[in-house]
């Protein structure tokens, strides 16, 4: 669990073209974590370390306000508790930056507030104040390149696709999906996880749970469950 006990931002710096953009710092005590909120970067991203740069390289490719091109390696789920009562699980890209960021795909739950310089949850309208503190160095990552990818330009039009969706986002349409069933489903027999897979299928739904992508069952039946291996460590 990570605690936040300080928070701050950074002063304006240009990113694209010559508009002013506002990132905020945020420094979590627990493990020692500073992250930086800009506003201005598409994307949420962690640093990459050794172990992570061992693995196959990811397609996607990061380019910052001045151009120059940043590689990704994998994809990493982080929970941030950020003064609000509540803990944000997130999905972050890991990449070749110096410093974590929090960009504008997450900023779409806690809301930026640039004027009181706050975040702000629209649910509980609690509020978590900021600092400025200079950071004249930094640039934005403000384009998301993939030019091999014949798919690029469609995720790039609806970007909700493979963004994380946000517990408040209202729906836009009717469609709902179930299964109604009258008769006893396939079952097998049950058998206990170990501690480690089971805390990897906790957080999983979990973590699904509080994007809204699955609501609790009225069913007092369930389903086996196949935990399969992965190559990467996530």
């Amino acid at each position: 669990m990570i605690e936040k006990i300080f928070a701050g931002t950074i002063a304006d710096t240009v990113h694209s073209g010559n508009e002013p953009a506002r990132q905020y710092w945020r420094k979590l005590w627990k493990l020692q974590h500073i992250f930086f909120i800009d506003s201005g970067a598409e994307i949420s991203v962690l640093p990459s370390i050794p172990a992570n740069q061992t693995s196959s390289d990811h397609p996607l490719i990061l380019a910052a306000a001045k151009g120059s091109p940043t590689k990704t390696y994998d994809l990493k789920f982080f929970t941030l508790a950020l003064g609000l009562r509540i803990t944000f699980r997130w999905i972050f890209t890991i990449a070749d930056v110096s410093r974590p960021i929090i960009g504008a795909d997450f900023l779409n739950c806690p809301l930026l507030d640039l004027h009181r310089k706050k975040l702000l949850d629209p649910l509980t309208s609690l509020h978590s104040k900021c600092t400025e503190y200079p950071y004249p160095t930094y640039s934005s990552i403000t384009c998301i390149q993939s030019s091999e990818s014949p798919f690029y330009p469609i995720l790039k039009k609806f970007p909700d696709l493979t963004n994380p969706l946000c517990r408040d986002k209202p729906v836009n349409h009717s469609v709902i999906h179930s299964i109604t069933i009258h008769v006893s489903p396939v079952k097998a027999r049950a058998g206990r996880l170990s501690p480690t897979r089971y805390k990897i299928a906790k957080d999983e739904f979990e973590h699904v749970l509080d994007l809204g992508i699955i609501h609790h069952s009225s069913s007092n039946r369930s389903s086996a469950l196949h935990l399969v291996p992965k190559k990467s460590d996530d």
